[in-house]
């Protein structure tokens, strides 16, 4: 048995995963992925300047948060679905976005890095943690815009939710802030 697992541990140290370490190596992994239906292309009828000052002001807003993670720990069925039961703390995220202007567009860059949980990224994860979404802002014309948003996790509802608050932000409808995590 215990050779078995030094086999586990030496194969796994082998296989460990090279998480994307800047915006740009993480919107290559999302377009060349398997769900390359995680990456959103809309445009606006709104000017570049328009919807970098709403990107930079919300995304400064609302995607800079450190939010409690929670578990219930009450009974699962044999799909490991929780039926309900207590809730606890399950450690914590950290979600730090970073904007930057660059000559006909813009970037915002949202970041997660999870402590005191049961939630691990294996491989070499950046300092301020995993990309999460991408998204970059270009002038089409002097009063439309496209927003590319590039997510790599299929069926996560905060990316979703971050993605669709920047769509909301980018058109200039008053979305507000979305629920980072459940």
């Amino acid at each position: 048995m215990r050779v078995l697992m030094l086999l586990l541990v030496a194969t796994l140290a082998g296989c460990a995963v090279s998480w994307p370490q800047n915006p740009q190596e993480f919107r290559e992994r999302a377009k060349n992925g398997p769900h390359q239906d995680l990456v959103d292309n809309i445009e606006v009828s709104r000017p570049l300047a328009e919807v970098s000052a709403a990107l930079r002001r919300q995304s400064a807003a609302c995607l800079n948060q450190k939010v409690t993670l929670k578990v219930a720990v009450g009974g699962r069925d044999a799909n490991g679905i929780s039926h309900g039961g207590p809730v606890r703390k399950a450690g914590t995220a950290t979600y730090k976005s970073t904007f930057s202007g660059r000559g006909r567009g813009a970037e915002v860059a949202v970041q997660r890095k999870v402590e005191s949980t049961n939630q691990f990224e294996v491989g070499d994860v950046p300092e301020d943690g995993a990309y999460r979404v991408v998204a970059d802002a270009t002038a089409v014309s002097a009063n439309r815009t496209r927003l590319d948003v590039y997510r790599m996790f299929y069926n996560d509802h905060t990316d979703e939710a971050i993605r669709d608050a920047l769509v909301h932000w980018a058109k200039g409808d008053s979305q507000g802030c979305p629920v980072l995590e459940r």
